[in-house]
């Protein structure tokens, strides 16, 4: 979603995790959630993400009952926009089953 800034320029709004639970939740209240959902979960990670370590992905989406993980190939940290075709047939294939 973006706003307009003081200068009429779009831009994404800064998300303060605090703002939904307080405080930055620590890993293992993120982990405590991450269990309590109970709909299938994707978890993607793009092939080059500067900022995850390979296979992050795996480990994140063992923590959901229903969690499903997939790596977006071709694709730097934004996969949506580096690679969109595979990542929106990913998430349709996904929801389609």
């Amino acid at each position: 979603m973006l706003v307009n800034d003081e200068a009429g320029q779009l831009r994404m709004p800064s998300f303060d995790p605090s703002d939904m639970w307080g405080s930055q939740p620590t890993e293992v209240e993120e982990n405590e959630l991450r269990r309590k959902v109970v709909c299938p979960t994707l978890v993607a990670q793009a092939e080059y993400s500067e900022l995850h370590l390979l296979n992050d992905n795996q480990r994140v989406a063992a923590i959901y009952p229903k969690g499903e993980s997939a790596i977006v190939k071709d694709a730097g940290h934004n996969l949506v926009v580096e690679n969109t075709a595979f990542t929106a047939n990913l998430i349709a294939s996904f929801v389609a089953r």
